[in-house]
């Protein structure tokens, strides 16, 4: 959000209601702290701050006025202006609390900086100074790099500058190795924070086509905000909800908040709601209820847009205040250094596991018409799913081994997306491929094959592995060979049903393979 002020207009975008899918991920990854989904930490943006020359007083105000330093502190840097800013970083380890740069590449003139550009090495010679200052620092922090990547407002964003989701991923890639030569990878935590999905035309790709993948990212974030009335009010669950179960199938990487705010209407409840309540809400209620996987939150701490500062109003104050004096809310350090961080060749494939041999999450899937030569594991096994279109087309319908007994011989679901059909193969068993036959496989039109879509495991239907991710998908029929991996239920997860904007899903069969 820093340096624009177009998401304004998100203002009239409203997030339709989503069904929220009751699952959960690991959330053990390398250079975090934060392994107990019921200690997590608050972080903020200040406004003002580090400013130049360095304003370290408005740091210190705002730790005094909501009774403690934020564990992270975050700020902005851009390529043009700034190295790495250690002196900043460092006022702020001393303050007991964690850095976290947002790095924009960009400058005065953004046609510089495009990602072919970067990808290019035109830009190598900055990368490599910013990362050999990072590594002579030599203390852990976040790396938030070229975040909101899926809106339309920055010059990183697609359709700028030439720019597709498939350069960002390779430039994010190329980033990273080049930290990884210098030895800033074990003090660099690489936060991907894509902006919440609100649609076309603010937010027109999907997020997940700009996953670099999972060896080149330690933390996933979403931003978002609580614009006001106008023209309605939104809960955190109204903001993040439908954004959270995409990232979260997306990786079992822990999620944070990358940028969050509500605005203020100087304390007058309307509807029932105020900022203080809604405060409360977000961090005593929603995260912690409904939201485990979040484990950190930055406030955007700035009279921007909106009233956004927690002081905007007395009642919001004493609200965050209360939230910072939780013990739920009260982990300190949630990085650390990781000096065995392996070293990963710029070749490596974006997804792990591989989705067949494809380099990009753009790819379309390999498209397979032939049944395979081993048993169908799924075949007429029970089967669960969000809804169903009709007790015609129930989720039975999916694995039943049959795709020409008509529009019928399928599982269709109409209700909100995201969708989900999931498949109790009845034991444990070795996966290394799946296969989705979609509304083409039947025989209806091809604007109906799932376009969006994630194939996740588990062995006990709890703890859920994302083995596959599909973005922009035309094919009937994908083939999905993973690493072999022991588990009993397959869920598919439809996160974008059609390509013309129709909602249901429709699935032939969910086949799973030894």
């Amino acid at each position: 959000m820093k340096r624009r002020s177009l998401l304004l207009t998100v203002s009239v975008c409203l997030l339709t209601g989503i069904l929220l899918i009751a699952f959960t991920m690991p959330s053990s990854v390398r250079r975090s702290h934060a392994n107990e989904t019921n200690l997590r930490w608050v972080g903020a943006y200040v406004d003002g701050y580090p400013g130049w020359p360095r304003n370290t007083p408005a740091l210190d105000n705002f730790a005094a006025q909501v009774g403690k330093m934020p564990a992270v502190v975050m700020y902005y840097t851009d390529w043009q202006h700034d190295g790495f800013t250690t002196d900043v970083a460092q006022t702020i380890r001393d303050r007991g609390a964690t850095p976290m740069i947002t790095w924009l590449p960009s400058g005065d003139d953004p046609t510089r900086y495009s990602l072919l550009s970067i990808i290019n090495g035109a830009h190598d010679t900055y990368i490599h100074h910013f990362a050999q200052q990072a590594a002579a620092w030599g203390h852990p922090f976040f790396l938030r790099f070229a975040h909101e990547m899926n809106g339309n407002w920055y010059g990183w964003s697609a359709g700028k500058n030439g720019n597709t989701p498939e350069q960002y991923a390779a430039a994010w890639r190329h980033v990273h190795d080049i930290f990884q030569a210098e030895g800033a990878n074990q003090y660099a935590t690489w936060v991907w924070s894509p902006n919440i999905d609100v649609g076309a035309p603010y937010t027109p790709v999907p997020m997940q086509q700009f996953y670099p993948g999972d060896q080149y990212v330690d933390w996933t974030a979403l931003d978002g905000y609580n614009w006001g009335y106008e023209p309605t009010w939104q809960s955190f669950s109204e903001v993040f909800g439908k954004s959270y179960q995409i990232l979260a199938a997306l990786s079992a990487k822990p999620i944070m908040i990358g940028e969050m705010a509500a605005a203020d209407n100087d304390g007058t409840r309307l509807n029932g709601v105020d900022k203080g309540s809604w405060i409360r809400d977000a961090y005593l209620n929603a995260i912690p209820n409904s939201y485990p996987r979040i484990q950190g939150v930055i406030w955007f701490n700035e009279q921007k847009e909106r009233l956004w500062p927690v002081s905007s109003s007395q009642g919001a104050l004493n609200a965050y205040r209360e939230v910072v004096a939780s013990s739920g809310w009260n982990q300190s350090v949630p990085v650390s250094t990781n000096p065995t961080s392996p070293t990963v060749p710029a070749s490596t494939p974006t997804y792990v596991p591989v989705i067949l041999a494809q380099s990009s999450p753009t790819a379309t899937p390999v498209i397979s018409a032939q049944p395979s030569p081993t048993a169908n594991l799924a075949l007429n096994k029970p089967v669960t799913a969000s809804g169903m279109c009709s007790g015609a087309q129930s989720p039975a319908k999916a694995v039943n081994g049959s795709v020409k007994g008509g529009n019928d011989d399928k599982w269709c679901a109409n209700d909100p997306a995201p969708h989900y059909l999931q498949v109790d193969l009845g034991t444990t068993a070795q996966i290394t491929r799946l296969v989705v036959r979609h509304a083409g496989a039947g025989g209806e039109q091809s604007a109906w094959n799932t376009r969006d879509f994630a194939l996740l495991v588990s062995s006990d239907g709890a703890t859920w592995t994302t083995v596959a991710n599909i973005a922009g998908n035309t094919s009937p029929v994908t083939e999905h060979s993973i690493s072999p991996i022991t588990a009993r239920f397959v869920r598919l997860l439809i996160i974008t049903p059609t390509s013309n904007g129709n909602n249901a899903a429709r699935i032939y069969e969910l086949e799973v393979y030894a």
